[in-house]
């Protein structure tokens, strides 16, 4: 049952975050070491990249844009690396164009 209230917890702060609300523990983005990215389409009008911390699975940051490209995303980790973001590793499904960043 504890597991099922921290699970609930964590997606309600996702939902939070996605709705562009301030949660109440905001992300430190200098302690974040493990990173798992990934682009979501809906119907080819567009795709929403995806950021998260792998180790409490909370979304770091997010975006949607016109495709999952170096044009469109690279103005976006540009901006998260000015934050502090500086991961030593990052998962991802091996998006090429994401890779080269």
């Amino acid at each position: 049952m504890q597991a099922l209230r921290i699970q609930q917890g964590e997606i309600e702060h996702n939902q939070r975050l996605l709705a562009g609300q301030k949660t109440e523990d905001q992300i430190d983005c200098c302690k974040i070491i493990y990173m798992i990215y990934d682009g979501t389409y809906f119907h080819k009008a567009g795709c929403m990249l995806n950021l998260m911390n792998a180790q409490d699975q909370k979304i770091i940051s997010h975006i949607y844009v016109k495709k999952e490209s170096f044009k469109d995303s690279y103005p976006w980790f540009l901006n998260l690396k000015k934050q502090g973001l500086n991961p030593r590793f990052i998962s991802t499904d091996g998006e090429r164009s994401i890779v080269r960043q």
